[in-house]
């Protein structure tokens, strides 16, 4: 007999730290690093306020991991031994 099961609604999501998803905690960190080892920290603390507000804009207009797939779409990175380039959009035959 089949039991139903109640699944969290997040379950699929990024995990947070803090107030912020994954991805965007990995340009947050990533610039930040950048800022130290250049001494630029100001300018790239200044930049990383930039990006979150825009990547969050676009984030909250598209679907749940939606910019994942970017680089499959443009060809930069194969999906799977099938479908070598994503950016590939017709099958002619």
């Amino acid at each position: 007999m089949v039991k139903d099961v109640e699944i969290p609604e997040g379950i699929d999501g990024f995990f947070h730290v803090l107030m912020f998803e994954a991805d965007e905690v990995g340009v947050i960190f990533g610039l930040l690093y950048i800022g130290l080892f250049t001494k630029q920290l100001v300018i790239c603390i200044f930049l990383i306020l930039i990006f979150v507000r825009i990547y969050i804009y676009y984030k909250k207009r598209k679907l749940r991991g939606f910019f994942i797939h970017y680089p499959y779409r443009w060809g930069l990175i194969p999906l799977n031994k099938y479908f070598p380039n994503g950016a590939i959009t017709e099958y002619l035959e």
